[in-house]
């Protein structure tokens, strides 16, 4: 029997998307069960210090999440998408929490600005606004009055854009999860609120995630960034210069 290429491809792509997908499920399957063992020991980590972790919001619909792509323009990354179509709508997770979709989409200044998320984050190592020429410029024509607020918030969301936030570590930073560009997939700290600029973290969300819970559950305080060489030297929450 002659076999096309064309058809050899496609049959090999289907295999490696099951493969991928089974082995997507059994990994959330597994941060889901490491969830409800740290929350039955009442481990109190950064962030849930008072109360203890909160629980796992009950899951979106595929049919939610697709709405909301397509309102947007946008793919989430795979490893999100399944985590909130089959695990839950954020809740539990590093800091603060994970915020639910809505409540990232909120943050992201997405509802105003649908075309925040399509833009590609251009960024592969550390970049800091506050050090870029055009940035600068537009903040001095802003501080002269020749700017809108309007303007002058979308600005803000553009720095920001192809990103979703998806967690609050306090003092101003947030964790973000790259949408779209070349680095779609992993996570981010805005360390904006600190004059850091964005700071890769190396992981993607699903390793976050889990790396997370298990410092959660080995006793530790869930903020395994920290002790990584993800800060630069002189960062607030990194080594002395």
């Amino acid at each position: 029997m002659i076999v096309h290429h064309h058809s050899l491809e496609r049959w090999k792509g289907t295999v490696t998307r099951d493969d991928d997908r089974r082995m997507l499920e059994a990994a959330l399957d597994r941060i889901a069960d490491k969830v409800r063992r740290a929350r039955e020991r009442d481990l109190r980590p950064f962030g849930a210090e008072s109360r203890g972790i909160p629980d796992i919001r009950p899951p979106l619909s595929p049919g939610e999440v697709a709405a909301v792509e397509a309102r947007l323009g946008v793919a989430l990354p795979e490893e999100y998408r399944g985590f909130i179509t089959r695990v839950g709508d954020g809740g539990a997770g590093p800091a603060y929490g994970l915020f639910s979709l809505a409540a990232a989409l909120r943050e992201a200044k997405a509802d105003a600005h649908p075309q925040v998320l399509a833009i590609p984050f251009p960024h592969v190592q550390t970049y800091n606004p506050d050090e870029d020429p055009e940035v600068i410029a537009f903040w001095d024509r802003a501080d002269a009055g020749e700017v809108s607020d309007d303007e002058q918030r979308l600005q803000g969301a553009r720095e920001a854009g192809g990103t979703l936030p998806l967690c609050d570590e306090g003092c101003g930073y947030l964790h973000l999860l790259v949408v779209t560009g070349p680095t779609r997939g992993t996570m981010w700290v805005d360390s904006r609120g600190a004059d850091a600029g964005f700071i890769p973290l190396n992981v993607t969300f699903l390793d976050w995630y889990e790396r997370w819970i298990d410092d959660v559950l080995a006793g530790g305080r869930g903020t395994w960034w920290f002790g990584d060489p993800v800060y630069p030297p002189g960062h607030p929450q990194g080594p002395p210069a």
